[in-house]
């Protein structure tokens, strides 16, 4: 699939005594519509209905957003609070057709991929988990600044080797069709 894209947000200032952390989900679906004929190619009816860049069939953004808040006396600043949003949107073909055999056929082609689909969910999801840990688990700083440059560069840094595994996962899949996201006509 196409480039991940990420967005990361400024800390918020403020001050806890227990280092907290959280990861918030949001999940969300949309569809576009592909109308078939008997005897069309399925195959060709979803590629010309998607909205997709390159003509894809399927599509998964993501996002990772965190926030963070932190204590400092007269020596050092540190992380005590940190929330990640991830979120992510995959778009989807709906087919409608009076074709039962085009309908079969779209359904196995839907499960598998919406199975594809779903791993590159699991890979943002692992990114905002990988931030959450990372920033909270960060090293005390001279100095709140010094802290929260080291806290974005290390959220930055995580969500590329995120949008690296996605477009790792689309070779070794070929983009789902080695997991079956594929439609025989």
């Amino acid at each position: 699939m196409r480039f991940r894209l990420i967005l990361a947000a400024l800390p918020l200032l403020g001050s806890a005594t227990l280092a907290l952390a959280e990861v918030n989900e949001e999940l969300d679906e949309t569809y576009y519509e592909v109308e078939h004929e008997e005897g069309d190619s399925l195959s060709e009816a979803i590629t010309a209905a998607s909205p997709i860049e390159g003509g894809y069939h399927g599509y998964t953004e993501w996002h990772v957003k965190w926030r963070y808040t932190w204590s400092y006396d007269s020596e050092s600043c540190w992380i005590t609070d940190v929330t990640v949003d991830f979120s992510a949107t995959l778009t989807l073909p709906e087919l409608y057709t009076d074709d039962p055999r085009a309908e079969r056929r779209f359904d196995r082609y839907m499960t598998a991929l919406r199975e594809h689909e779903e791993g590159h969910v699991d890979n943002g999801r692992q990114a905002a988990e990988e931030v959450e840990e990372g920033i909270l688990n960060m090293d005390a700083r001279p100095n709140c600044k010094a802290l929260e440059r080291d806290a974005n560069a290390l959220g930055l840094m995580i969500v590329k080797r995120g949008n690296r595994r996605d477009k790792e996962y689309d070779r070794a899949t070929d983009h789902g069709r080695t997991q079956g996201a594929r439609v025989n006509d």
